[in-house]
Parts: structure tokens; C-alpha cells; sequence
């Protein structure tokens, strides 16, 4: 009977150490996406801050600019 007991502790243990490396592969996994996921917030953040501050400069700048005349017909 110890045969069989041991052949059944083997495959559990099997099992118990293919649950431990899949959980630790999908926590690797979930890891690396927040990882891309922060990064690609930052870059949105850079991104959006460069073009709020291009658009306050052509609004000085079109703000500064002489005022146009009106074309005569």
C-alpha cells in the first residue's frame, strides 16, 4: 500500500508545484501590464501637458498679434 500512498503524495506534489509556478508566471504576468500601463499613463500625461502649453502660447500669441482688417469687397 505504500506504493500507492506514494505514488498519489507524487502526483500531488506535481500538481502543488504546477499551481505554484502558474500562479507565480500570472503574477510575473499581471506585473509586466501594470508596469506598460503606468508607463503609458505617464507618457499621456507628458503628451497632454505639452500640448495644453502649445495651445496657451498660440492663444497668447494670436491674442498679441494686431487684430486683422476686414477685406473690402
Amino acid at each position: 500500500m505504500t506504493g500507492v500512498d506514494s505514488a498519489a503524495r507524487d502526483r500531488a506534489e506535481t500538481r502543488a508545484a504546477r499551481a505554484r509556478m502558474q500562479a507565480a508566471a500570472a503574477a510575473d504576468a499581471w506585473s509586466d501590464l501594470d508596469k506598460a500601463n503606468r508607463h503609458r499613463d505617464e507618457n499621456m500625461a507628458r503628451l497632454k501637458a505639452l500640448r495644453l502649453m502649445k495651445e496657451a502660447e498660440e492663444a497668447e500669441a494670436a491674442r498679441a498679434a494686431p487684430p486683422r482688417k476686414a477685406r473690402k469687397r
